[in-house]
């Protein structure tokens, strides 16, 4: 047994649908891994859960994004769909503030589904770890999933 192996780490699927490659995301902000690594999940339901413990140091107006602190050093941005700050805040409810502390599984967002895929947005949900330089190893859980299941493991980088 190796005492000194270091700790597997999960981030939650923040919503139920699939899970998909950054590299499939319709966005090459996301797909070009430019803000950072990460993946995406085609949502099914329109609430949006926290993907980890943490702190919430970031949440646009228009309820479409959000970044967490997590409670290990992660900085998490949650992006909910395409091109929707377009919509200036319709369609969403947000459910955090800045400076709020969550707990992974609560809810942090809604979305209206419905509305984003009538007026042309792509609702899929990036998930993008922006200080990938923490992490030594990363894996992608991909495909069918329920809100707030294991959509990646890391581990951290020594220090």
């Amino acid at each position: 047994m190796n005492l000194f192996k270091r700790k597997q780490r999960e981030i939650y699927s923040p919503a139920q649908g699939e899970v998909i490659e950054a590299s499939q995301i319709q966005d090459p902000v996301f797909s070009n891994d430019i803000l950072g690594k990460g993946f995406g999940v085609i949502p099914t339901q329109g609430t949006v859960f926290a993907p980890v413990n943490g702190e919430v140091v970031n949440a646009f107006e228009s309820g479409h994004a959000y970044t967490i602190l997590s409670d290990d050093g992660l900085e998490i941005l949650i992006h909910i769909g395409i091109d929707t700050i377009e919509l200036d805040g319709e369609g969403f409810i947000a459910k955090v503030r800045k400076g709020d502390k969550i707990k992974k599984r609560e809810i942090i967002a809604t979305v209206d589904l419905d509305l984003l895929k009538n007026r042309g947005y792509d609702p899929t949900i990036a998930v993008v770890v922006t200080n990938p330089e923490s992490i030594s190893k990363m894996e992608i859980k991909k495909g069918k999933v329920i809100a707030c299941e294991t959509a990646m493991t890391y581990t951290l980088q020594k220090k």
